[in-house]
């Protein structure tokens, strides 16, 4: 089952929906929202963003890892149908999450 703090691959949209790239993602929804047929996810990304962005290395991990140092664009809010993912990769150590909730939080409050 797909949980909060998983990093899944997926096609994920360009900002203009003009194509999609398979790209990891985090995801961000509790478990009770996946528990449904959608997730929400947040992309990951090689390129830093100039703001709005958590940087992950091979030390953040719980299981799993990315090849390369990356960064989660929290900006970045896609719901996501569970049908979507190619498969999951890995999972964030749980500080890592909470620093991306809180960072996604500053949008919302």
């Amino acid at each position: 089952m797909i949980q909060q703090g998983h990093i899944v691959r997926m096609p994920f949209p360009y900002s203009d929906l003009s194509a999609k790239k398979v790209r990891p993602a985090l995801i961000v929804s509790n478990n009770i929202l996946n528990g449904s047929s959608d997730v929400i996810a947040v992309g990951i990304s090689k390129t830093p963003g100039r703001h709005h962005t958590v940087e992950i290395d091979l030390q953040d991990f719980e299981r799993g890892t990315l090849m390369v140092k990356s960064y989660i664009h929290c900006h970045k809010i896609h719901q996501v149908e569970k049908g979507m993912f190619q498969e999951i990769v890995a999972k964030v150590k749980p500080e890592v999450l909470q620093k991306v909730i809180r960072e996604i939080n500053k949008y919302l409050t």
